[in-house]
């Protein structure tokens, strides 16, 4: 009888570790969304790197750091003259990208990796537009970055 009690308290405890676990990991891959979120409404190019996955980002930011090095402007200096050129006209970043959201998010978590079902919105100059995506996620030394987004269609 105490071997039986012994076992089902084992067994509810490794259950409940798991789905904290479970928790946890949600919760990481939230935060790096959420990151990713703030960063790009506030046109924080660094910040919104730091969210993708170093693979992807790390090359972008030698070439950030080249390329300053070089014309002596930041990269939120070279998206300036992008969207004055883009659309003839002075925008400052925060003006042209006034909104982004990552809505209805349902998260499917297989070891280092997850997927992330939901819907980004995003505002441009007063617009909003909005797709349904999977984003790719990544753990690498326990952090979750952005590894991929893929638009998708249901049938």
């Amino acid at each position: 009888m105490k071997i039986l009690r012994k076992l089902t308290i084992f067994f509810l405890v490794l259950a409940l570790t798991g789905t904290l676990t479970a928790c946890s990991e949600k919760n990481g891959i939230n935060d790096t969304l959420n990151e990713f979120e703030y960063s790009a409404r506030n046109m924080n190019i660094d910040a919104m790197l730091n969210c993708i996955d170093p693979m992807i980002s790390d090359p972008v930011h030698d070439v950030v750091s080249v390329y300053h090095l070089v014309t002596r402007e930041t990269i939120e200096d070279t998206v300036r003259k992008l969207i004055k050129e883009v659309f003839e006209r002075d925008f400052e970043p925060s003006e042209f990208l006034t909104g982004m959201s990552f809505e209805e998010r349902e998260i499917k978590i297989t070891g280092k990796k997850g997927i992330v079902r939901c819907r980004v919105v995003v505002e441009i100059k007063g617009e909003t537009f909005g797709r349904e995506v999977r984003v790719l996620m990544h753990k690498v030394r326990d952090r979750w970055y952005i590894a991929g987004v893929e638009e998708f269609y249901d049938d």
